[in-house]
């Protein structure tokens, strides 16, 4: 791995940013977000829409609105039924949950609204893909509308030449920012409807468009609406949804605070997404009925909000765990089957890996490994799973690049999140166009600064104090320690794959490390009784606001 020293400044805030890509105008835009960074809604496509959403209310026609497995897919369809329900005063609408983690419309859906009175089906996060079922439903009578922010399927010419379907979508042609949540294109389509009806829906249901861009890793660098959105979203006086006021009462926020990307990407986020990915459809309901404000309580005389933050909690728990006891065997996978030497990181996680935390650990080893990661299950021959990677001037579109192989039976989601479908067959075939097509190219770390011997404790207080800062697109800060000394005694198992040196007035903490890791750094300590190491790192800080450095990698000094 190569060392990029970059450029300082005595202004830390601007240099930083400006280090990753940011003009200094673009940095003033990013930390002082305006309204007027919100983009006209008039590219989206939104007139056809609003006409059968009010034609549906008009004629008194059963609505529902199809809720996609994520949160962003909750919070736009939240916003859907509150809207409804609450501004409109319409009351003939019902929700469809999904007992299963597929996103978009599915076979078991379509097979109940063909069994239903349903005649508006409003896909917010989801659909842009589903033409074939899009069209059998609609060929039955019942319109769809969709709302959404995934890649396009077909031509949108040839989209709105479709009879009854909508699609409402900000990856339509020119608008500018193609970033956004599910949703934020939800929230602003809703928008246009209230001002049609001369309603103002002002910054109410900004909370839950803050949260989708969190949970959902929407752009943050360089779109300046999404900041504008995150910014007045996260105000707590601007809090109005029931769900997110509960939070605000159990991480115990002043009024004047505001919630904290970290609180939104960490605590909050994860709740919901953990029961959405482990919970049963009983308790997806409770979740659902706790976002839209349903007042009465439980048998066990909870709140429909106070039990999501039950079971979201117990869940994370089951996620967390599952998490340090699965990573470290993925990392020994790569080790033994050498994946690591190839431009793309294959991991066979049949019998290793859940479904539902599939995607949430190809991102802990992308943050690992800095390379393109699939990880897949076998079932019948057919390799499904979730792929992740780092945007490169060589690789900017991994899903594209999947789909160029023509090997995948599918790949869908984003540009670098997707899943996909491949047969066992076409795994080497994909592995050697990967050889073919892409450089083994040596990751260059960029590193703030340098430090020898130790790090200053204010200097990690003072660069973890802009946690604020950095969030999707926008990576945090590294540091590059020089000479270490470790000893036996120097690293602490602080649990299954957390261990701890203390350097200084400073704890460095290495996550997700592997009991293989672990014993080769004994190993080389052993040779000499002394080990010399450099270090890289991050500055955060824990939720009592102690501050350390997370190790990103450690090296010893015959490999550098």
């Amino acid at each position: 791995m190569k060392i990029k020293l970059n450029k300082t400044t005595e202004d830390i805030k601007t240099n930083m940013l400006t280090n990753r890509g940011l003009t200094v105008e673009e940095v003033n835009n990013l930390l002082n977000p305006t309204k007027k960074m919100v983009e006209s809604i008039s590219h989206y496509n939104v007139e056809k829409g609003i006409d059968m959403y009010l034609n549906s209310i008009k004629n008194n026609e059963l609505i529902a609105t199809l809720v996609d497995v994520d949160a962003d897919g909750y919070c736009s369809s939240s916003i859907v039924y509150q809207v409804t329900t609450d501004e409109f005063g319409y009351e003939n609408i019902v929700y469809i949950l999904q007992d299963g983690k597929t996103h978009g419309l599915t076979r078991k859906v379509v097979d109940k609204l063909l069994n239903s009175d349903v005649k508006l089906l409003i896909i917010p996060d989801a659909g842009s893909d589903n033409i074939k079922l899009l069209k059998e439903i609609s060929t039955h009578g019942i319109s769809v509308l969709i709302l959404d922010h995934h890649i396009i399927e077909l031509p949108m010419d040839e989209l709105n030449s479709l009879h009854n379907i909508v699609l409402v979508n900000c990856q339509n042609g020119i608008v500018e920012n193609k970033y956004l949540s599910g949703t934020g294109v939800t929230y602003k389509f809703f928008s246009e409807v209230a001002k049609k009806q001369g309603i103002k829906l002002r910054s109410k249901y900004l909370d839950l468009v803050a949260l989708s861009l969190i949970t959902d890793v929407c752009d943050m660098k360089f779109s300046f609406e999404n900041r504008y959105y995150l910014s007045q979203g996260s105000k707590i006086s601007k809090i109005t949804n029931p769900l997110i006021e509960l939070f605000k009462e159990k991480l115990k926020k002043k009024s004047k605070d505001k919630f904290s990307i970290t609180e939104f990407g960490f605590e909050i986020g994860p709740k919901i997404n953990a029961i959405i990915r482990y919970g049963t459809l009983e308790e997806k309901e409770i979740l659902f009925n706790a976002m839209i404000g349903v007042e009465e309580l439980l048998p066990n005389k909870k709140t429909y909000q106070q039990e999501t933050y039950t079971i979201g909690s117990r869940y994370q728990r089951i996620q967390r765990e599952s998490s340090k006891e699965i990573i470290p065997l993925l990392n020994d996978i790569v080790e033994e089957t050498k994946a690591n030497e190839k431009p793309v990181i294959f991991i066979d996680g049949t019998d290793i890996v859940p479904k539902e935390i599939k995607g949430l650990l190809c991102n802990k080893m992308l943050d690992i490994y800095k390379k393109p990661i699939m990880i897949s299950t076998l079932d019948n021959g057919i390799y499904s799973g979730s792929s992740r990677s780092i945007k490169t001037e060589q690789l900017s579109d991994f899903k594209s690049f999947c789909e160029k192989s023509q090997l995948f039976e599918w790949v869908r989601g984003h540009n670098n999140a997707h899943g996909h479908k491949i047969k066992k067959e076409n795994i080497p075939k994909f592995l050697e166009y990967c050889d073919n097509n892409l450089d083994m190219q040596e990751y260059q770390e960029e590193v703030e600064n340098i430090y020898v011997n130790e790090i200053p404790l204010e200097d990690v207080v003072e660069i973890a104090n802009y946690e604020e800062l950095w969030c999707n697109q926008i990576e945090p800060p590294k540091y590059l320690l020089k000479g270490v000394c470790l000893t036996p005694e120097s690293i602490v198992r602080a649990g299954s794959s957390t261990y701890n040196i203390i350097i200084g007035d400073v704890k460095f903490t290495k996550e997700f490390g592997s009991l293989a890791w672990y014993n080769e750094v004994l190993d080389e300590i052993s040779k000499t009784g002394l080990l010399n190491v450099e270090l890289i790192v991050e500055f955060r800080q824990r939720k009592n606001k102690q501050p350390y450095a997370k190790i990103i990698e450690m090296r010893w000094e015959h490999e550098s």
